[in-house]
């Protein structure tokens, strides 16, 4: 079963050499997979948009989070607009 998650962004993280902004510091996400290895989801990811066609905010995406690297989908300000 997926899990949706509350995600909170306290500071602004650098990708690549450019600083990520993230206007809107708490939302919702939905959790499809936890992995060891950063190499392993995102293969999981990559499955993911293979089988299913996904667009707009559901397209899968990888973060780190403690020891695992979890594959996510979606991102709302509400958990009920997740349910949907």
């Amino acid at each position: 079963k997926n899990t949706i998650t509350r995600i909170s962004k306290r500071n602004p993280k650098k990708i690549k050499g450019k600083e990520l902004v993230v206007e809107d510091k708490n939302y919702y996400t939905i959790q499809i997979g936890a992995f060891s290895s950063q190499e392993q989801a995102n293969k999981f990811k990559e499955n993911v948009l293979q089988k299913n066609k996904l667009g707009g905010r559901y397209i899968p995406f990888v973060q780190k989070h403690t020891d695992f690297f979890v594959v996510r989908i979606g991102r709302s300000n509400t958990k009920e607009d997740l349910e949907k």
